[in-house]
């Protein structure tokens, strides 16, 4: 069971983006009754939770027991218990090249593709990618990998 300052850190440092760096999957809380809550109604419906908590053993399907993140499970495996949001659903990524901008928006896997190819073209130093700086942004918008060329 989490403790009362678990459960808030959990919901201050998620609630508004709940993507989790490295790797990019999504935290949500594991609750005793074994279904996962998204962290949008972890704190929509603190009240609950909070209850929960403080009663201690509580087994009415509000106490969380486990942080948790969905990097390893394939989207659609997890749907929030209370709002059925897909949990593993990571989100758009973009790959950015210097002088070009915006080359590609998409799923996870094939954006870090995408990125990989892009490294590799301002690495040898063929095109017009050649020497620029890629970035890899998280569906936040975040950088989830650089490569700077030297």
């Amino acid at each position: 069971m989490l403790t009362m300052s678990e459960y808030r850190a959990f919901v201050r440092e998620y609630s508004s983006a709940p993507f989790v760096f490295p790797g990019g999957g999504e935290a949500y809380l594991l609750l005793d009754d074994g279904e996962p809550l998204c962290a949008a109604c972890a704190y929509n419906e603190r009240k609950q939770i909070i209850w929960s908590i403080a009663r201690g053993s509580a087994r009415d399907g509000w106490c969380p027991v486990a942080i948790c993140n969905s990097y390893n499970e394939d989207p659609g495996d997890r749907a929030c218990a209370h709002c059925g949001a897909d949990i593993g659903d990571q989100g758009e990524y973009s790959v950015i090249v210097g002088n070009i901008g915006t080359v590609f928006t998409g799923p996870r896997a094939e954006a870090l593709a995408e990125y990989a190819e892009w490294c590799e073209q301002s690495r040898t130093g063929a095109g017009r990618a050649a020497g620029e700086p890629v970035t890899l942004t998280d569906p936040a918008g975040e950088p989830a990998a650089e490569h700077i060329p030297e």
